[in-house]
């Protein structure tokens, strides 16, 4: 059984020996980035909106550590190295073409890298980077 705050508009940052609670309309607030990128996911180019690993640890003064580990409802688990945090800017993504995320369509939260941008991310490895239904982020794994 999931918890409800897997079906909810919001995540936890677990950093600093802090829980954050981070919610669809706190990351709205924030600078907001768009990319326009296809995916091995997706039937062509799409928007998505969200904000960028560093913009979040910013906001909330944390600092951005080495690596980033992330976790899915379905308890799937990837990490991120702070090197590609911040040489390929991906994104946590709450709107998919100007419309929120449902869980149904990979929601509410999705970390996106532009493959537009950087073809050369277009691989198993930065393909399974990019994890959706977003329910937790961790400073240490």
């Amino acid at each position: 059984m999931f918890s409800t705050l897997c079906y909810s508009e919001e995540f936890i940052i677990h950093a600093d020996d802090k829980q954050l609670i981070v919610s669809t309309e706190e990351l709205s607030q924030m600078m907001v980035t768009h990319y326009v990128t296809a995916l091995p996911w997706t039937n062509g180019r799409e928007i998505f909106s969200g904000v960028l690993f560093e913009t979040l640890f910013e906001h909330y003064d944390l600092p951005l550590p080495e690596t980033v580990g992330l976790i899915a409802l379905n308890d799937y688990r990837t990490t991120i190295s702070r090197e590609d945090i911040l040489k390929y800017q991906p994104i946590i993504a709450f709107q998919r073409n100007g419309e929120p995320m449902s869980v149904r369509n990979k929601g509410p939260f999705w970390v996106i890298f532009s493959l537009e941008i950087y073809p050369e991310l277009d691989n198993i490895n930065y393909h399974s980077k990019m994890i959706w239904q977003l329910t937790q982020i961790y400073d240490q794994f």
